[in-house]
């Protein structure tokens, strides 16, 4: 899957909006309580399910940070 950077811009929105919302930390990580697994706060389904394929235009560090910015701005 392959987001255009119109789809890119309203999921860094969107991801923005709901970290401000819960207040989570877009560069976070939390304890998965039934794997204990360190996560992101901000991760995909190849992150929970090793047996799903990753995005392959989206890099989870930069969505991350991205959102980060946004936050801050």
């Amino acid at each position: 899957v392959y987001l255009t950077p119109n789809q890119a811009s309203a999921l860094v929105h969107y991801l923005a909006v709901k970290c401000k919302q819960y207040g989570i930390d877009p560069l976070g990580k939390f304890k998965h309580p039934a794997t204990g697994k360190m996560t992101p706060t901000i991760s995909q389904h190849s992150d929970w399910d090793r047996g799903k394929p990753t995005c392959a235009s989206l890099n989870m560090a930069a969505v991350r940070a991205a959102v980060a910015q946004r936050l801050k701005g």
